[in-house]
């Protein structure tokens, strides 16, 4: 009887992780319109249109300015220190060759966010806060034009921790 108990509980269990969705592929799975809604005071009325593809996004629909805000996730070899690089390369810029020409990326006005996942920065350029968790990164980007820098942050903090829930 017992072992049966164990199998049935290991059953649901695996199931439980078989049925949650790839951040990667499915990322509207963990950015809900309610989470966007309750997170972002410009859209919690506004009519909004959802895509999705590698990234999910909202759009504020019948205004001639874009109005939106989006995430998108890396899954793929993430440590501790996959943000670090990354913040220190936006941070300072940096110079890479692709197919044989040099790409330059200026520096950018990035800082370090406390309370937010394991890790998090906010990009001032991107209007971006990028966040990592339980071996995921994702950005959660919104050039929304009625909310200070303060407000977008604490927005990103509310929607990365719904996200991180459902990781």
């Amino acid at each position: 009887m017992l072992v049966i108990g164990l199998l049935l509980s290991a059953a649901s269990v695996s199931s439980a992780f078989a049925q949650r969705a790839d951040p990667g592929s499915q990322p509207c799975a963990y950015f809900p319109e309610t989470l966007v809604r309750e997170a972002f005071s410009p859209l919690a009325s506004a009519p909004l249109k959802q895509s999705q593809r590698r990234t999910c996004s909202y759009e504020i629909t019948g205004r001639t300015t874009n109005e939106s805000v989006s995430i998108n996730f890396q899954t793929n070899r993430i440590t501790p220190k996959t943000i670090d690089a990354l913040f220190n390369r936006m941070k300072n810029g940096s110079k890479t060759e692709v197919r044989g020409q040099v790409v330059e990326t200026k520096p950018m006005d990035v800082e370090w966010v406390s309370g937010v996942g394991e890790k998090a920065f906010w990009n001032n350029n991107l209007q971006q806060l990028a966040v990592t968790a339980k071996n995921t990164l994702f950005y959660i980007t919104m050039p929304l034009s009625g909310m200070s820098k303060q407000q977008k942050i604490e927005a990103g903090r509310k929607v990365a921790a719904g996200v991180i829930a459902r990781l």
